[in-house]
C-alpha cells in the first residue's frame, strides 16, 4: 500500500493524466498475451517481430511519433515560458 501511495504522489507531481494510466493498465494485459503468442509462433525468435515490411513500417512510424512528441514537449518546457513573457509585453 505504501508503494502505491508513493506512486500516486509521483503521478500527481509529474501531472500524468489518469486516463493515460488507465489505458496503459488495460492494454498491458492484451500486449502481454499477444507478445507471448507471437513468440510462441516464431519459436522464441524476437527478430521475427521486425522482419515483415509492415512491422518495420509500424515500428518506424511509432519511433517518429514518440521522438517528435518528446522533442516538442522538451522544447515547449524550455522555451515556452520565455516566449510567452515576450508575447505579453
Amino acid at each position: 500500500m505504501f508503494a502505491f501511495g508513493i506512486l500516486g504522489v509521483l503521478i500527481r507531481r509529474l501531472r500524468i493524466p489518469a486516463p493515460t494510466i488507465l489505458i496503459g493498465f488495460v492494454l498491458s494485459a492484451l500486449l502481454e498475451d499477444n507478445l507471448r503468442r507471437a513468440l510462441l509462433i516464431s519459436q522464441g525468435d524476437v527478430l521475427a517481430l521486425f522482419k515483415s515490411p509492415l512491422a518495420i513500417g509500424l515500428h518506424t512510424a511509432t519511433l517518429i511519433i514518440v521522438v517528435t512528441v518528446t522533442y516538442r514537449a522538451i522544447r515547449r518546457s524550455r522555451f515556452g515560458r520565455v516566449g510567452s513573457a515576450v508575447a505579453q509585453e
